[in-house]
């Protein structure tokens, strides 16, 4: 169908703007091999796209372009909301993303492409590149840097200013948290490494590698490295407030910024194979744990091999992407956003719905954790009761039925070191969803972090319970009873 203007659609999305909550369609027609049911179909697919997009714009969900693409077939492409907080000009398809994460791709693609090669082993320690690093780099070697199991620790973004800096900050670190490929810590020292490495075998920083050999492969022609914000096409990020980002400069350079075209040529490169070959690609997919990610993301192979599955998420100050590849049918969902709300996975679960011809889709729902945040950081009590009143006034609006939501907000106030309100906030999520391992998990986190062995200690065994499956469980179970033997 090509591009869905929201022109086109008009009259219908006014009328769908005051709908809130579960939207029932009726299921997509039966697949049929005539090429104008075919079209049917896809323009059956487009408009309630067009329409989850438009609702979930109109409550303030989503500001950025989404791209559905099936093989060459667009089936949805639209731009929502504004190039920046000043709101003085739109955004557009031609608009490049900071995607977080997902610029970690190109850089392990690119040490694949040096094992490849011969230039690089899997199994090299660090050492062999960079000699004068502590004695835990004889131990770090290449595969752990890719799936983070190195145990580097994670940057110290606000003491580094560039590459020599965070080089001399590893050179600080004298010890690791465990030994090399017996943990899982996301670090993007790995990623920084990773880049160093590059630069180390091909007299190139990764920047101009990727320059060179990997996006124009890829046929990313958008694709800009380390673009400044606000300049040409690369949008800034804002908040709800509409309170532009502050100005600030990675230390660690090399980092890809997309559009959402770039993003669907990606995934047909890689999965493609004209980077790297198929078993490269399942060895940066290999992971620590089902529960932790690999340098791609997440995966998702049939009982023959065959990948089905490929999904990234990635974030930066308010910028937000979600990236998925549906390779069972070849088609790639991407999202991208300067004003990050956190609903990018519950929107790729409505498209996806439907794409699947599933008679319903769920509209996302307001953030709790935004709308009751900055409360919490004040005074947890009075934020929790504000939570119980919303509850009962609007229990559709906002995402109380969603386990992640309170759980978000506890992470916010443990990273600004507000442990008790944490503690508080993910007790209370604990009672609203007491069958979900998630939940105890990170209630055990906080009580470690608060030094409370007992209280970690029983919520650990409850969320071990609940998944046997929780490796982190396990691990700080285990860490924890050693440091109080080690007590003794």
């Amino acid at each position: 169908m090509g591009k869905i203007m929201i022109q086109n659609f008009f009259a219908e999305l006014k009328r769908l703007s005051i709908v809130i909550g579960f939207i029932f369609f009726s299921g997509l027609p039966a697949i049929s091999e005539t090429a104008g049911e075919t079209d049917q179909i896809n323009n059956e697919v487009s408009l309630k796209i067009a329409r989850l997009m438009t609702a979930t714009h109109e409550r303030g969900l989503f500001n950025g372009n989404i791209l559905v693409i099936r093989g060459d077939h667009v089936l949805f492409e639209q731009s929502f909301g504004y190039f920046d907080g000043s709101k003085s000009r739109k955004l557009d398809q031609a608009a490049v993303f900071n995607a977080g994460s997902i610029a970690k791709e190109f850089s392990a693609v690119a040490i694949m492409m040096l094992i490849e090669q011969g230039k690089i082993s899997l199994d090299t320690p660090v050492s062999l590149y960079f000699s004068d690093l502590p004695g835990w780099a004889e131990k770090v070697q290449v595969k752990h840097l890719l799936n983070y199991t190195s145990g580097l620790p994670p940057v110290r973004w606000r003491e580094i200013k560039n590459h020599n800096d965070a080089f001399a900050d590893l050179m600080k670190v004298e010890e690791l948290p465990f030994d090399p490929g017996m943990g899982y810590l996301y670090s993007n020292n790995n990623v920084f490494l990773q880049r160093m490495i590059i630069e180390k075998v091909t007299g190139k920083p990764f920047g101009a590698f990727a320059k060179e050999y990997i996006l124009p492969k890829a046929g990313m022609r958008t694709a800009l490295v380390d673009p400044v914000l606000g300049e040409g096409d690369v949008p800034k990020a804002f908040n709800n407030d509409f309170q532009n980002d502050p100005e600030f400069d990675l230390p660690i350079k090399g980092w890809v910024m997309v559009t959402a075209k770039d993003m669907a040529n990606w995934f047909k490169a890689l999965h493609g194979h004209k980077l790297v070959s198929e078993t490269s690609v399942k060895t940066l997919f290999a992971s620590y744990s089902p529960r932790q990610l690999g340098a791609l993301g997440l995966s998702k192979y049939n009982e023959n091999g065959a990948l089905q599955y490929h999904q990234h998420h990635g974030s930066s100050v308010n910028f937000e992407a979600l990236a998925t590849y549906r390779a069972f049918e070849d088609t790639a969902i991407i999202l991208l956003t300067n004003n990050k709300n956190r609903k990018l996975f519950e929107i790729t679960n409505s498209v996806e719905a439907i794409l699947e011809g599933k008679e319903s889709y769920r509209i996302p729902k307001k953030p709790i954790s935004v709308a009751i945040g900055k409360e919490c950081k004040v005074d947890v009590e009075a934020c929790l009761a504000t939570y119980e009143k919303l509850k009962k006034r609007e229990p559709n609006l906002y995402d109380f039925d969603n386990e992640n939501a309170l759980n978000t907000l506890g992470y916010q106030l443990l990273r600004s070191e507000n442990v008790e309100a944490a503690i508080a906030v993910f007790s209370r999520n604990v009672l609203e969803f007491p069958n979900s391992a998630n939940p105890y998990d990170s209630l055990g986190e906080a009580y470690a972090k608060a030094r409370n062995a007992e209280l970690a200690l029983k919520n650990y065994a409850k969320s071990l319970e609940l998944d046997p499956e929780n490796k982190n469980a396990a691990e700080m179970i285990r860490k924890i009873k050693t440091r109080l033997k080690e007590q003794k």
